[in-house]
């Protein structure tokens, strides 16, 4: 047989099996590119962002040299809100010239004249939000006093301020002792502030704090009141002697008797005697006790009013023990 050669630009189809193995390597690269363009988009994204990051913030950072600080002055120790700056010790450190940070004081004697509006700690450079020349000094009996509330001050003794154990933080009722202007009234007492705590005794804002034993009755204590009791308790203190009445503790119960005089407590605590009798005799038994012999020759035991008129005689001690056994 004659081997037949095919020439160029035949019409013969090559074979089908190595056409459908190109179509396969080339759908294998496609897809191998495909995966590999996704690996990178996944990767490219976070580097990306880390990269805007770390750009941000090495542009943040901002390098300080030793050229770059001044003096500030700084508190020692913790300063109290309401305390003037004048009244403050000071030492000089150096602090970073930042413009971009909080401004602070700089130069005390601008400043000296401000009083601290908020609790300034120590060592630390003091703002200028802290402070203020209009604010007025405070101390513990003013920071102590609500809007709309005043302090006052009274005289008191050992009597009045209950032998001392009226003291800051408690709560008393003030009472009034005069002598009435009206005629057969006598002396009397009067609440005229109910539920008033105590700011301070003798100038002192602690408390007792559970003591067993109260010091010394202070001579004056301040009195946190309204403006109505205020003016109560200073007009009373001209015309009387004022005195406490020492609240239990949380006990804010209104008063049931705000008043009393000496006739009232008079016609309220009348004495009744009995009846006028007649005794045959009278004597002391043994235990102290004082018995009557009655008409009926009984020994009874004496009652309250007994007239020494209406007595004909007495008996012994022995005699009314002999006669009562």
């Amino acid at each position: 047989m004659k081997n037949k050669s095919i020439l160029p630009g035949s019409s013969k189809r090559r074979p089908r099996r190595v056409r459908q193995t190109r179509i396969s390597y080339a759908l294998y690269f496609v897809g191998v590119s495909m995966l590999l363009l996704c690996f990178a988009v996944a990767f490219a994204g976070p580097r990306a962002a880390n990269e805007e990051r770390a750009e941000a913030n090495t542009t943040a950072v901002k390098v300080v040299t030793s050229f770059d600080t001044l003096m500030i002055p700084v508190p020692v120790r913790t300063v109290a809100r309401g305390e003037r700056l004048s009244k403050v010790p000071l030492r000089q450190i150096k602090w970073p010239n930042d413009d971009s940070s909080t401004p602070y004081v700089t130069n005390i004697k601008e400043h000296e004249d401000s009083v601290a509006t908020t609790t300034l700690p120590a060592n630390l450079p003091i703002p200028l939000a802290g402070i203020s020349k209009n604010a007025v000094e405070s101390n513990a009996v003013v920071d102590g006093i609500p809007e709309g509330m005043r302090a006052i001050t009274v005289r008191v003794d050992a009597e009045s301020a209950v032998e001392g154990w009226a003291r800051s933080g408690n709560f008393v009722d003030v009472i009034v002792l005069r002598q009435s202007k009206k005629s057969g009234v006598g002396i009397e007492a009067k609440v005229i502030a109910e539920n008033v705590r105590i700011l301070s005794a003798g100038r002192s804002t602690e408390p007792l704090a559970g003591q067993a034993s109260a010091p010394s009755a202070p001579a004056t204590v301040t009195l946190l009141t309204s403006q109505e009791d205020a003016l109560k308790v200073k007009t009373a203190a001209s015309v009387g002697k004022l005195t406490f009445s020492l609240r239990g503790f949380d006990d804010e119960a209104p008063t049931l008797a705000t008043a009393m005089s000496q006739k009232t407590l008079l016609q309220e605590a009348k004495t009744y005697f009995p009846k006028r009798r007649s005794y045959r005799g009278t004597a002391i038994g043994p235990n102290g006790r004082k018995f009557v012999l009655g008409k009926d020759s009984r020994w009874i035991q004496s009652g309250e009013g007994l007239s020494d008129a209406s007595v004909s005689s007495t008996r012994s001690r022995a005699q009314l023990s002999t006669e009562t056994q």
